[in-house]
């Protein structure tokens, strides 16, 4: 009889032990890079994970929050799975019209995070609280809050880049000028 009750209890451990390795979730995805221009229309935020299973996002929610003030986006639907070591983009309609560019998995509402400081918060797995977030059109935060190269990146691993069309052109007008001074010294 006892081996009978330990059987039963290495077997039900068994299953227990299979149906929790089985699960999915979405708790693994960590706050990768925020970033957001000087008015807030051109914003991003990207998460990333090196785990599989982690879909599930459906329903979930990412907060960004300064004081009172909170900001909420609601996934409407799963991410695309594997998810092991692929990134998620989240980022404002004018992102996703930028020349170099990539194209959003979800699109957030602008001015969605808070400059220069504040927390943001995806499904309270991981919190980024942030001060000093750059809006020089150029650079981006890291998921540790240290200035980095803007470098948003997709599910489909497409990375952009983020010098707005007015940096831009303030970039070819300066080149411009240098290699007017150039010749002018010839």
């Amino acid at each position: 009889m006892k081996a009978r009750f330990a059987g039963i209890g290495i077997g039900l451990i068994g299953i227990l032990g299979a149906a929790s390795t089985a699960q999915g979730s979405f708790h693994l995805w960590d706050i990768n890079e925020i970033y957001s221009n000087a008015d807030g229309t051109v914003q991003y935020v990207e998460l990333f994970t090196t785990s599989n299973s982690q879909q599930f996002t459906n329903g979930r929610t990412i907060n960004s929050t300064l004081g009172g003030s909170t900001n909420s986006f609601v996934f409407p639907s799963d991410t695309p799975s594997p998810t092991a070591n692929h990134h998620l983009l989240l980022a404002t309609s004018a992102f996703a019209s930028l020349p170099g560019g990539v194209t959003p998995d979800f699109t957030i509402s602008d001015g969605f995070l808070f400059a220069p400081a504040g927390q943001v918060d995806f499904a309270l797995a991981d919190l980024l609280d942030y001060t000093g977030l750059p809006t020089d059109g150029v650079n981006a935060l890291d998921g540790l809050g240290n200035p980095i190269a803007a470098s948003p990146t997709n599910y489909a691993g497409e990375v952009g880049s983020v010098p707005e069309p007015s940096s831009m052109a303030l970039l070819v007008v300066g080149g411009l000028t240098c290699g007017r001074a150039r010749l002018r010294r010839r």
